[in-house]
């Protein structure tokens, strides 16, 4: 049985579905309301998905939530300020809450709390400085008990590094060039694996995870702008007062996409430590970017681009049509991408029940006799 904490999260929709898969019961502790789960409920069988409210403030939720669970992945996590929670009693205080009632819970074996390759307590970022804060108190209060997983910026179809460059060279007239660092961006769905081979296999030390390439980040949003068919020249250095200016605004929406914490660390390199285990100490392929990128990026393609191809795959894609709009396809009446030949449903004269001679319309057809009432067209 698995309690994942922040499992609405975007992250957590990726663990949920990997623990559903292998059969496990997950708990769904849960603050907002139920549409904020609806999606979650379809990854397991009838009772095996729970969701639970619980609050970050109310410890007695906290320890129902984990009362039956031998694993619980801790997901929490705020990069900015809101109204009810600041990021370091999001990041901290709520982290120290769960591994408190970890700690009391015998039943509790593996606690695994999601973290950064940034945290410090020395980073200028309030968001790194309350992850490193989090990861001691977590290691103190559960020793063995707890695992710690660092990742890079994760990639995915919700992320926060393919959207947010998308929607900005589809919409914005300009866009600022950011510092130039070296990235390497990790598939979430590598993450999600990775943290269910932790708690398979029951391993309490840190890992930190990474894509298998590091890119100049200047070069891949370059890059993945030609994917975009989108023009790569709107970027732009602007002036540092114009740029905290912009970033000073952005952080003022609900859901800002950059914050002027995050402005600190904009430059720092993200890159795991390469004498840390990884996603290689768990038997895990990771993902390559320019493998997955297209299925989230293809949305901000122009339309008339929106299925292009390069001029490599052109010949491919010629033989594939050919191949599906063959005559051999057209056989019983089979539509040229139908995988199975249509059924036809043959109605005889004699297999309808009886009806009187006066209202019955009898009408030959070349392969049947269908009788129609005309009572009822």
């Amino acid at each position: 049985i698995v309690t994942v904490f922040g499992c609405t999260g975007f992250l957590g929709r990726y663990v949920v579905n990997k623990f559903g898969r292998i059969g496990s019961q997950v708990v769904l502790p849960y603050r907002g309301n139920e549409t904020d789960f609806t999606h979650l409920k379809v990854m397991g069988d009838v009772g095996q998905i729970v969701p639970l409210p619980f609050h970050p403030r109310h410890q007695e939720s906290i320890e129902t939530a984990i009362s039956k669970s031998n694993v619980v992945v801790n997901l929490i996590g705020q990069y900015y300020d809101t109204k009810n929670f600041t990021i370091e009693q999001a990041n901290i205080d709520t982290a120290a809450r769960i591994a408190e009632a970890c700690a009391a819970k015998d039943n509790v074996q593996r606690v695994i709390y999601m973290s950064s390759v940034h945290a410090s307590k020395d980073s200028p970022s309030r968001l790194y400085k309350a992850k490193a804060e989090a990861e001691k108190i977590t290691k103190d209060l559960l020793g063995d008990r707890a695992t710690i997983v660092r990742s890079t910026q994760l990639f995915g179809a919700e992320d926060r590094l393919l959207n947010r460059l998308g929607g900005a060279v589809r919409y914005w007239p300009v866009v600022p060039r950011l510092p130039d660092r070296v990235v390497a961006p990790v598939d979430v769905a590598n993450v999600a694996d990775a943290i269910v081979a932790i708690a398979l296999s029951n391993d309490s030390r840190t890992f930190e995870l990474q894509g298998p390439s590091a890119f100049q980040q200047q070069e891949l949003f370059e890059a993945l702008c030609r994917v975009m068919h989108r023009d790569s020249t709107k970027f732009h250095e602007l002036p540092e007062p114009l740029m905290q200016l912009g970033v000073k605004i952005l952080s003022k929406m609900r859901r800002p996409a950059i914050t002027e914490d995050e402005y600190t660390t904009i430059g720092v390199n993200d890159i795991a430590d390469p004498k840390m285990p990884g996603l290689a100490e768990l038997d895990i392929t990771p993902t390559s970017l320019e493998q997955a990128a297209i299925s989230t990026i293809r949305k901000y393609r122009p339309p008339q681009a929106m299925y292009a191809v390069g001029n490599e795959d052109v010949e491919q894609v010629k033989a594939d049509m050919e191949q599906r709009l063959s005559p051999k396809n057209w056989s019983y009446l089979r539509h040229p991408l139908d995988t199975t030949p249509r059924k036809l449903r043959l109605f005889k004269q004699e297999e309808l029940p009886a009806l009187p001679d006066e209202g019955k319309v009898h009408i030959l057809n070349e392969q049947q006799n269908y009788i129609i009432n005309p009572d009822h067209r």
